[in-house]
């Protein structure tokens, strides 16, 4: 089975900062009862505890931050579906995509040792 591995943050869209500690747990509660995948996905304090098959995430993301407009959900995914990684951001039910990439700068003769 292809998994992936998703980390998730919420924040304040405007400040950047984290959000209490207790409202934060109380939305990742709504969230694992939401989804059963994300209930495997993600333990109680919303931290990842199995790389999971999460087809429909960016549904179920679309949602939970239809209910919480004010909160920024950050989902980072490195998985199997594209080329590496990327990172999902929801507000208020909207999306934006960012797909990761990583460059190396061209082999240097000079920089052998």
């Amino acid at each position: 089975m292809n998994t992936s591995h998703y980390t998730l943050t919420l924040c304040n869209p405007i400040t950047g900062q984290g959000l209490n500690e207790k409202v934060e747990s109380a939305i990742i509660a709504e969230l694992r009862e939401m989804d059963q995948t994300a209930a495997l996905a993600f333990g109680p304090d919303g931290i990842c505890d199995n790389d999971v098959s999460w087809n429909r995430y960016e549904k179920t993301m679309a949602e939970i931050s239809r209910r919480h407009p004010f909160v920024l959900f950050e989902m980072e995914c490195v998985g199997f579906s594209f080329t590496g990684f990327r990172t999902d951001y929801f507000l208020d039910s909207k999306c934006q995509s960012v797909e990761g990439s990583v460059e190396y700068p061209p082999f240097d003769i000079t920089k052998l040792k």
